[in-house]
């Protein structure tokens, strides 16, 4: 297609095939990304849409960078990205993809939100709670007030139809210092956390 493809990530299908994340890039002047996926057999063939064309996870006017993506165990995919406002703010977000290509999480319009404060969260990890969910680990930063610039460490972690499960909905800290935490690393317990 016109426009650029980069940044792919891979999880196998269980199936002997991968689905395959990634960012696109087109439209005036390239400045707007999207991320997008698509399924691809064991025989090299896509199979979503026809082979076609990919499913779109997020395609909004603002930009949607760094997917990464985790098997949800049943064929398809769990998918958290950053979206990125005009305003400086961003935010993880969350789709999960069957093995049909059927886009779940969020609406039409909008991704599932799985940390949305006036603040910056990006660089999110994710790994499968056992349940068919995910449990996703990201920096966070406020953008204004006494702790401005601050980074720490948070989590949150997504049922399988798309719930968040701590905090009452908010993201919970798990590292936070007066130094900046950064560059999370998760290894999934085995007993549905992290």
């Amino acid at each position: 297609s016109s426009g650029t493809e980069r940044h792919p990530v891979v999880v196998s299908d269980g199936a002997g095939g991968v689905i395959l994340v990634y960012e696109w890039s087109g439209g005036a002047g390239g400045a707007d990304s999207d991320v997008l996926a698509q399924r691809i057999g064991g025989d090299g063939r896509c199979l979503w849409n026809g082979g076609a064309k990919p499913v779109v996870l997020g395609n909004s006017s603002p930009p949607e960078r760094r997917a990464c993506a985790i098997t949800d165990g049943r064929g398809g995919a769990i998918v958290f990205f950053e979206w990125v406002g005009s305003d400086g703010d961003v935010d993880i977000m969350a789709r999960r993809v069957t093995a049909d290509g059927q886009v779940l999480w969020g609406d039409s319009t909008k991704a599932l939100d799985v940390a949305a404060t006036a603040g910056i969260e990006e660089h999110a990890v994710a790994v499968p709670d056992g349940a068919g969910g995910a449990v996703v680990v990201f920096e966070t930063e406020p953008r204004s007030g006494d702790y401005k610039g601050d980074r720490d460490i948070a989590a949150q972690r997504v049922s399988s139809d798309g719930v968040l499960l701590w905090g009452g909905g908010k993201a919970v800290v798990v590292a936070s210092g007066a130094g900046r935490e950064q560059s999370p690393v998760a290894l999934a317990d085995g007993a549905g956390g992290v």
